[in-house]
């Protein structure tokens, strides 16, 4: 494994980690936009460039994102986080995303 994207993938499964992960603590309902930059930052270190092949693991990492916090919203919502602030966390998420794999 390329030790680049393996470290990626460390990252990206901390956030996915309990207790204090990001996508962890969105799935209890709780977001903080402050705790979010940690995976907005995880994602704008991932320079996938002219990469022929990414890890298996990397990719499953990440184009999930977008489908795991768009079933979020709603638990983040009836524990009165803030809507407005999720949605623009969701399409910057969308657009490193994109920056990543690149678009069809």
């Amino acid at each position: 494994m390329d030790q680049q994207q393996h470290q990626w993938i460390l990252a990206l499964e901390g956030e996915w980690s309990e207790p204090h992960g990001f996508l962890y603590t969105i799935r209890q309902g709780t977001f903080s936009a402050a705790q979010a930059e940690s995976l907005l930052k995880t994602l704008g270190d991932i320079k996938a460039g002219d990469k022929q092949v990414l890890e298996r693991r990397l990719v499953s990492l990440v184009w999930y994102l977008p489908i795991f916090m768009s079933w979020q919203k709603v638990r983040v919502l009836e524990a009165g986080g803030d809507g407005t602030a999720y949605d623009r966390l969701t399409n910057q998420v969308l657009g490193l995303i994109q920056e990543i794999l690149g678009v069809p």
